[in-house]
């Protein structure tokens, strides 16, 4: 990739503007080492001629973030070469430092550029919103399909409650498929109608929650829910069924809170399931077993991933009972060492054929499972945002504390989702997402001929 003669030979006549600006955002987006300057010095080593391409093009300037890390000049230089396509905007207006970002100037930036706008993260204040909200309304905010709202405050959670302002921000988007709600609020509102597929809900939500959603969401295909209540279902209402829902993930943070996973697993009824994540923070005791579950079917089931970052034993064996014989993909997302105990449990899946567990990892498969199945290691997940939020909350001594209830807004990871990394991350597990980096970067040198920007993509 240096101005040598040799690397400065083209297989292709003229690379693909979208192959090129493809490669540059990697570059910009992934940094090789904490910091930005790193990936700054990756494009500008890359050959100058096919930079020059890259940068002409509006491709690379899609995705526009404003922070008191990005300044507002550059801001408007992203703005103004992502014309005429569409780009992705992240937003976050708290500072700890005496220079607050100026709302209504962002604002006022932004108004000529909005209908462009197809993805917005927003980490703003109650106020700002409701501010955005009383002027966008009269704007168009049609073509935003991936909505995150993120509020932040000072008021204790107890007190703290998602403004109305939320609400009528959502309500402008009007082809939104994918929402995030973000924490530090309590969920007691309701959302107004929307035609979602996605929706990831990071704050304490309860069960009126859930109906409205099974009420008003008929194509909603994935759910996230993490930070729930125990016992939020009453169970009066009985069953809600969810026929479209495909992708299911839940979080519990400590053992009482496995109580509401259960309830959730007798409350809504999912016959076209086929992913599964359970993300714990603690093994659920004695008296919070999770075979209730198995009362429940899940017929179409054929992913099932679990993750629980406390403790070495990689799944319990109540969640291994029963849940689908036709599980044919299993992902333990914790580094493990030892044998597989659950053999019972595990060739009971007769259509079973992958196992994916993280680099390190040393597990050895019963002889029953030898011939049929294969084992596949996938990046550990210690450098992921759980794991930084487990740290947050272990003791002195090195042992890990019980989870609060309701997290510390800067514990959770939606600012380094939003703006320290790629601010888009779906519900894709680390294994989808590090086999879809691979088969686009596959595609990408099989296009090139294998030469060219070869040591930009391995390099991220």
């Amino acid at each position: 990739m240096y101005n040598t003669l040799e690397e400065t030979r083209s297989p292709a006549e003229r690379p693909p503007d979208e192959v090129l600006a493809l490669i540059f955002r990697l570059a910009a987006e992934t940094p090789l080492a904490p910091g930005e300057d790193e990936a700054s010095w990756v494009i500008s080593s890359v050959n100058q001629r096919w930079r020059a391409i890259a940068l002409s093009g509006p491709e690379l300037w899609t995705t526009v973030r404003i922070s008191r890390r990005h300044s507002l000049g550059g801001t408007q230089l992203f703005l103004a070469r992502s014309t005429p396509l569409p780009f992705r905007l992240s937003i976050n207006t708290e500072v700890t430092g005496p220079r607050p970002l100026d709302a209504a100037r962002i604002l006022e930036m932004l108004l000529p550029h909005i209908r462009r706008c197809s993805a917005l993260a927003l980490c703003v204040s109650a106020d700002d919103l409701c501010k955005w909200s009383s002027v966008l309304r009269r704007n168009h905010l049609h073509s935003v399909r991936t909505l995150s709202i993120t509020i932040h405050s000072s008021a204790p959670d107890e007190l703290w409650g998602p403004p109305e302002s939320l609400f009528d921000f959502t309500a402008l988007c009007t082809s939104v498929r994918s929402l995030r709600l973000g924490p530090a609020m309590k969920f007691q509102h309701q959302l107004r109608p929307l035609r979602l597929t996605k929706l990831d809900v990071r704050c304490t939500w309860d069960g009126a929650f859930i109906r409205h959603i099974c009420s008003h969401s008929q194509v909603l295909e994935s759910l996230v829910l993490r930070d729930y209540s125990a016992s939020v279902f009453d169970g009066a209402a009985g069953p809600t069924s969810l026929p479209s829902l495909t992708s299911l993930a839940l979080e519990y943070r400590d053992a009482a809170l496995a109580e509401g996973l259960i309830n959730l697993a007798l409350f809504l009824d999912t016959p076209n399931l086929a992913h599964l994540t359970i993300e714990g923070s603690a093994s659920p005791g004695a008296g919070h077993s999770l075979r209730p579950w198995t009362a429940r079917r899940f017929p179409r089931l054929t992913v099932l991933s679990v993750q629980n970052v406390a403790f070495c034993r990689p799944i319990d064996i109540s969640v291994l009972a029963g849940l689908s014989a036709n599980i044919t993909h299993l992902r333990l997302l914790d580094v493990f060492r030892g044998s597989l105990d659950d053999v019972a449990e595990i060739s009971g899946y007769s259509n079973l054929r992958v196992i994916e567990v993280p680099r390190g990892s040393c597990i050895h498969l019963p002889a029953v499972l030898h011939e049929n199945v294969v084992v596949r290691e996938i990046p550990a997940i210690s450098s992921q945002p759980m794991w930084e939020e487990l740290a947050f909350y272990q003791n002195s001594d090195g042992e890990a504390a019980e989870f609060e209830r309701a997290a510390p807004v800067h514990a959770c990871s939606d600012f380094c989702d939003l703006h320290n990394e790629s601010p888009w991350r779906d519900t894709r597990s680390d294994a989808e997402r590090y086999s879809d980096e691979i088969r686009e970067v596959d595609r990408i040198q099989g296009y090139m001929g294998g030469r060219c920007f070869y040591w930009v993509v391995v390099s991220l």
